[in-house]
């Protein structure tokens, strides 16, 4: 039989593929004799080996030498400018600092952040409201966010509407896992101790704008009742004890509420409470009061005893003689004014003094009859107080007119329809 000598790269590359070195079957496969089938594998092997340098030559990089994606450049960025930032800042602070330290005559080394918050109150006396608008002088870290190397912030509910708020949210909810697990793992909890009376006594949870100005974010009803209702399970789980000093860092005393939470009750106390009589020269008593309505203002004074007198001025036009009634020239007006004297029996009993300014005559006599009814309760009894309550004299009217909008012909009415 003769032999056949195959080159070395065909009997290598075979053996690889665990062909039969069989010239039929090569024939077969490659649909070339032997020595064409040497010429092209030599030639192929010359092609990869250069396709191989090329490849090689610009193969990718290693992951620690990827070419950074855009996200990360944006972040190292920001990271970069909010460092430059953050150093401006602080410069900033120690310069104030120290200002306010020779302003006040104080060691700037011994000026701690209390007396530095106690000064700028004194030096910058403020009557705004929300405490965000007061001016501060505090560290730039606790006042802009802080982000870590790669530009993320470090508090983890950053990105929320309320991020302190959440926070504390988990937090109570840890604290009621964990006095759930208690439970569960206990073998007796008739013998626990409970919490005294005294914690609860005097005091109560905390406010809901308290704790708006505490993280210096916009809670609402809904969010202060969840908060209030976690706080409540708490206080009366069998192991609240353990969390006693948890659960008075949200505890006040009760007369520690805030201003808002008194002027939010103002308006349920106005209908219920009594204007204090005083006494003129004469020895008869007399109560003041102001009513509102629309854009009008009115100051009423009620005397009693009286002869029935009702006189009334413009503000704006103070040495005219003043005029009764008859100031209004629609009967609907005048009734308006007359029903508080009219329900309470007062009629010809008490002389009233009216002063009115700005608005309309409708505007005028809503004010009027709010400020005649909360000084005719001074002189009447409680009866016909509740009385006065359910017939609508005492509830401040707070509608105004609603403004104009475009494309209507005034705030609700439409232009007429017109097919052409």
């Amino acid at each position: 039989m003769l032999e056949i000598r195959y080159p070395s790269e065909i009997t290598s590359l075979l053996s690889y593929f665990s062909l039969r070195l069989d010239p039929r079957s090569l024939k077969e496969r490659f649909h070339v004799s032997p020595s064409g089938l040497g010429t092209r594998l030599r030639t192929g092997l010359i092609r990869g080996a250069a396709s191989l340098s090329r490849s090689s030559s610009s193969a990718p990089p290693s992951p620690n030498e990827q070419a950074m994606s855009p996200a990360m450049k944006y972040y190292l960025s920001k990271k970069r400018k909010h460092d430059a930032f953050m150093e401006a800042q602080s410069q900033e602070f120690e310069r104030g600092k120290a200002q306010l330290a020779r302003m006040m005559g104080s060691p700037l080394e011994t000026l701690s952040q209390e007396e530095v918050d106690r000064a700028i109150e004194y030096l910058f006396p403020s009557g705004l409201h929300d405490p965000r608008a007061r001016p501060v002088l505090r560290p730039p870290e606790s006042i802009f966010p802080k982000f870590d190397f790669d530009g993320r912030p470090f508090h983890p509910f950053f990105y929320c509407v309320s991020p302190n708020f959440i926070q504390s949210l988990h937090e109570l909810v840890d604290r009621l896992q964990m006095l759930q697990f208690l439970e569960r793992t206990a073998q007796n909890t008739s013998s626990l101790p409970r919490l005294e009376a005294s914690f609860f006594s005097g005091s109560e949870w905390i406010p809901r704008e308290s704790l708006s100005d505490t993280y210096l974010e916009d809670i609402s009803e809904e969010q202060y009742r969840e908060f209030t209702d976690i706080l409540e399970r708490l206080s009366v789980h069998p192991f609240a004890f353990k969390i006693k000093d948890f659960l008075s860092k949200y505890r006040v005393s009760l007369g520690e509420s805030s201003s808002d939470t008194s002027e939010r009750t103002a308006g349920t106390d106005a209908a219920t409470s009594f204007l204090q009589p005083e006494f003129d020269e004469k020895g008869a008593a007399y109560v003041e009061a102001i009513g509102q309505r629309k854009s009008s203002v009115a100051r009423v004074r009620v005397t009693k005893p009286g002869t029935g007198s009702f006189t009334l001025r413009h503000i704006d036009f103070p040495t005219e003689d003043p005029q009764g009634i008859r100031y209004f020239s629609s009967y609907l007006q005048r009734h308006q004014i007359l029903l508080p004297l009219q329900f309470t029996r007062l009629l010809g009993s008490v002389d009233v003094d009216c002063v009115v300014g700005h608005g309309g005559p409708s505007g005028q006599a809503g004010a009027i009859r709010y400020a005649l009814s909360t000084c005719l309760k001074s002189f009447v009894d409680s009866e016909t107080v509740d009385e006065m309550r359910v017939l609508g004299l005492l509830t401040q009217d707070v509608r105004v007119r609603e403004r104009k909008r475009f494309g209507h012909v005034k705030s609700r009415k439409k232009f007429k329809f017109k097919k052409r």
